[in-house]
């Protein structure tokens, strides 16, 4: 550790020893290395601070202030992308040849002392000029001397930090609790800034008493503050939506592993950060409920009883009021038990029992629903996650293992080995950066394992108890990926966190 009291160096990481990489065919396939590509010449596109000069009467005598109203805005940056000699076969030189070709160049840290100093900058949806002859040989040690070049623009360039797992709480109040979901909380007003991933809800139960709902806003630095919501009794908290000071918990009498049995649930809103609570008025919801997302205005939960009649509900109100939704695709016995929106394609999927895939779209109050369970590959069972990692790329993950996606909203979908038999319990993350709870362990993909997924090591040689219920990612700025939580049904919370002496 540093002066600062946390991992990372304290005076920065170093600039220098990359080697590029660029995006595969598909978001989650490997990267194509590019040995002896180099870059140069950044230059970044910002707009100027916006500040304000006003004169003031201070103490009788006249004052110039000046007051910053908005910092400098990153609009865009730009490389030179240097093509050694003989790279006719380059995909670079592929992508630049192609107008509007737009990919993910990726830099990453080489031979890093420590892990905590490992990183790649992702240079995020590049637009290559076509490839110019260098106006110079340009001479790099021990391979081919670059004699083209390309311009790359991007929009945003990020860093993605090697991550540390810590085991940070475990329920000791009561030791039969079970946590089936976590989420994040933040500030709900324009401009509030708080430390990524602060303040956290959980949810879960012993299925005896009332649901557990618990909440820290200090990283689990002291004991969870309960909140009370007067759940039912022998019901489990089975998930949060958390949107600003909007908290909504659906309820399940048996958790999403355990869905064929599931009987009773309900469904509670707070709009005050969880001091105080109402039931969903509307329509009376007495069934599990196992998953909420927003979808433009609506947002809406999912759920049925184990074998049972899949049932959705919408509220267009923020969780003020709530209707039934019907459909002629909900039927027969396979309830719901996970919903995830992509909110740049203006669609959601639900998944459910018996390997149930189906795509939802809003139009005002209108919902439309389209079956795409037949495009599933192999023989899906339960699923008991689906999650869109960025436009058009989802993923769905359930019993003995099963985990495929789809680049291209479902239309199609590929097999991909995370786990072996065990089953899948949570899905997190972006395109960049995918992390999966399966059984006991957790699995993490992203630029740094070349986009091949590997098991999660916890810091400090622990070991993940229980099963792994959920895991979120926080989002809101350009480098959230660089945080998860994840929870299990023992009451174990595991933070992934880069190492940086900021976080």
């Amino acid at each position: 550790m540093n002066s600062y009291g946390f991992w990372g160096p304290s005076e920065g990481i170093d600039t220098h020893d990359y080697i590029l990489e660029l995006e595969g065919d598909t978001p989650a396939s490997p990267p194509k290395k590019l040995p002896g590509h180099s870059l140069d010449n950044a230059n970044i596109d910002q707009s100027d601070a916006l500040t304000i000069t006003r004169v003031k009467l201070v103490g009788g005598q006249f004052k110039t202030v000046v007051i910053t109203k908005r910092a400098p805005e990153e609009r865009g940056r730009q490389y030179t992308i240097g093509l050694p000699n003989g790279a006719l076969d380059s995909p670079v030189l592929a992508a630049a040849l192609r107008p509007g070709c737009r990919k993910e160049v990726y830099a990453k840290y080489l031979c890093p002392a420590d892990k905590q100093f490992n990183h790649a900058d992702i240079l995020k949806s590049a637009l290559f000029d076509p490839p110019q002859p260098a106006g110079a040989i340009i001479a790099i040690a021990d391979i081919n001397p670059v004699d083209y070049t390309s311009v790359i623009r991007i929009s945003e360039q990020v860093r993605q930090f090697e991550l540390g797992w810590t085991n940070v709480f475990t329920e000791t109040i009561v030791p039969d609790m079970e946590y089936h979901a976590i989420g994040f909380l933040s500030a709900d007003c324009a401009g509030c800034e708080e430390v990524p991933g602060q303040t956290f809800v959980m949810a879960g139960g012993d299925g005896v008493a009332i649901p557990s709902l618990r909440k820290t806003t200090d990283r689990f630095g002291s004991v969870p503050t309960t909140l009370v919501d007067a759940g039912t009794i022998a019901q489990f908290g089975e998930v949060l939506f958390t949107e600003g000071n909007l908290i909504i918990v659906g309820y399940a009498d048996k958790g999403r592993l355990t869905a064929g049995t599931g009987l009773a649930g309900g469904l509670k809103v707070s709009r005050d950060g969880g001091l105080s609570w109402a039931a969903a008025s509307g329509v009376a919801i007495t069934v599990p409920i196992y998953g909420i997302a927003r979808l433009g205005e609506a947002i809406i939960a999912v759920g049925g009883t184990g074998a049972g009649v899949p049932v959705v509900f919408a509220s267009f109100s923020d969780g003020k009021s709530w209707v039934s939704v019907t459909n002629a695709l909900l039927t027969g016995t396979a309830a719901l038990l996970s919903i995830s929106a992509d909110s740049e394609g203006e669609v959601a999927y639900m998944a459910g029992e018996t390997g149930k895939l189906i795509s939802v779209k809003v139009s005002g109050t209108s919902i439309q629903m389209s079956d795409l369970s037949a495009n599933l590959p192999g023989t899906p069972a339960t699923l008991n996650r689906v999650h869109v990692f960025s436009k058009g790329f989802i993923a769905v993950g359930g019993a003995a293992g099963y985990y495929a996606e789809s680049y291209n909203g479902g239309v199609s979908f590929v097999e991909v080995g995370v786990a072996g038999s065990t089953p899948i319990g949570a899905i997190a993350g972006d395109r960049y950066r995918a992390v999966v709870g399966a059984g006991s362990n957790l699995f993490i993909r992203d630029v740094l394992t070349d986009m091949e997924f590997q098991q999660v090591v916890l810091e400090g040689g622990a070991v993940i108890t229980g099963n792994v219920t959920d895991v979120q990612m926080r989002t809101g700025s350009l480098d959230d990926f660089n945080f998860f939580a994840a929870i299990t049904d023992t009451g174990s919370v595991i933070l992934g966190k880069d190492f940086r002496p900021t976080s």
